[in-house]
């Protein structure tokens, strides 16, 4: 019997997460080592200490980690906030200063025995199945396999708060994908702050004669693939400078495995504004990276981010981008106004734009945004849509949609789900 299978007393904790994809990895990973040291995952209305995952990528996202350490603070049943992430990594004093019981801590992995260390369970018994988890659990799973970057874009701090890139052992990555495959998880994503710069430890290339280098993110998905009887696997954000054709070619081989979908930053459709941005690549590098993704995978669904108001953007620049988006037809658009970040260049400079024109910058390239997703959508009419099914009567495509299909589709499987109409962005399959 397993030491959750009956009434007891234990200590409870709830996740708060905020930010990118590899947050959300970490506080997967995070839910899965406190269970396995016996501490229930719950909501904050019923934990006794809470962890806090905080995000720096914009202002807006390092004032709602700040908002959300503040409203758990004022529960009097709380004994400690945890913080750790991006936000809580640059600015330590200001996050514990919020209040007594806030505790930062650098290293995620050590949370789970800080924890039994420091808190205290309640005296009553409690049936941890009856707990309402604020991390339920999902059918997809978002695994870590590299950490953060070497590139010096002139507007980001994380590369700040996350240092230079390194990766997981490939060992590792494969415990965490058994893991999910043994419990039942059909679809992995595998996610990185910069996913394309992941290289194979030393001790598995020279344990399997594989070379480290660029091809080493095709080496791992191969690995995954004879290795694990998973459903599909799934890429997170990848620089245009990291896609390798090896990948493609991968892709290509795999289309019942690999989603074809690919999310890849563009930051700006301006030649000028991606030079001042210190993004290593042009127009029409992005241009010819796509044509050639998609002359192995004409159906394939690339989403995309863009910042809008960059220091120095003019409307023609602006224009440039609208323009370029609309040519490249992204199925969506992950949309950002430049917002200031201490300590980044782009924050020294003196041609700020006024949030106004950001906003109404916005406001036009979220439309063009949202009519490219809906042709998108209507285009797949009549097709066939590969379906990951993650509820009984849903599931989602390979290029994110929500699908309606029929009932009886098994839970963690692909099903082949021919569309036969689209509703408020969501695919009705037969």
């Amino acid at each position: 019997m397993s030491s959750l299978d009956s009434p007891q007393s234990l200590v409870r904790c709830a996740l708060v997460n905020l930010g990118c994809r590899v947050n959300h990895a970490e506080i997967e990973a995070m839910r899965l080592a406190l269970e396995d040291e016996n501490i229930a995952v719950t909501d904050s209305g019923k934990a006794q200490v809470v962890v806090v995952n905080t995000c720096a990528v914009t202002g807006e996202a390092e004032a709602k980690s700040r908002k959300a350490i503040r409203r758990l603070a004022s529960k009097p049943s709380i004994q400690a906030i945890y913080v750790t992430g991006c936000a809580a990594n640059l600015f330590e004093e200001e996050f514990t200063s919020l209040a007594n019981n806030v505790v930062y801590v650098p290293d995620k992995r050590s949370i789970p025995e800080r924890i039994k260390q420091d808190a205290t369970a309640p005296a009553e018994s409690v049936d941890p199945h009856g707990l309402s988890n604020s991390s339920p659990a999902r059918m997809r799973r978002e695994i870590k396999i590299q950490d953060g970057c070497n590139n010096t874009c002139s507007y980001c701090i994380v590369r700040v708060a996350r240092g230079p890139s390194h990766s997981v052992p490939v060992q590792e990555i494969l415990q965490q994908a058994r893991r999910a495959s043994s419990d039942g998880i059909g679809e992995i994503v595998l996610a990185g702050i910069n996913l394309g710069q992941f290289r194979l430890d030393e001790e598995f290339a020279n344990s399997t004669g594989v070379k480290v280098d660029a091809t080493s993110l095709t080496t791992l998905i191969h690995h995954l693939l004879a290795e694990l009887p998973l459903a599909r696997i799934r890429l997170s954000s990848i620089e245009p400078t990291d896609i390798d054709p090896s990948l493609i070619d991968l892709m290509a081989q795999n289309p019942q495995r690999i989603a074809a979908y690919l999310h890849i930053p563009l930051q700006s459709g301006s030649n000028t504004i991606l030079k001042a941005m210190s993004r290593p690549y042009t127009v029409q590098d992005f241009q010819k990276t796509v044509n050639a993704i998609r002359q192995k995978l004409p159906h394939i669904a690339l989403a995309t981010d863009i910042i809008v108001g960059f220091p120095g953007e003019t409307d023609e620049n602006f224009m440039e981008t609208y323009e370029f988006a609309k040519r490249l037809q992204f199925s969506k658009i992950h949309l950002f106004r430049y917002s200031l970040r201490p300590g980044t260049p782009a924050a020294n400079r003196t041609d700020q734009i006024a949030p106004e024109i950001k906003a109404e910058r916005a406001h036009n390239l979220q439309k063009l945004a949202d009519s490219m997703r809906y042709q998108h959508a209507q285009g797949l009419k009549g097709s066939v849509a590969q379906v990951y099914v993650e509820s009984p009567g849903r599931g989602k495509s390979e290029g994110l949609f929500e699908a309606k299909i029929p009932k009886e589709a098994p839970l963690g499987t692909i099903y082949a789900a021919p569309v036969s109409d689209v509703r408020e962005d969501c695919l009705i399959c037969q």
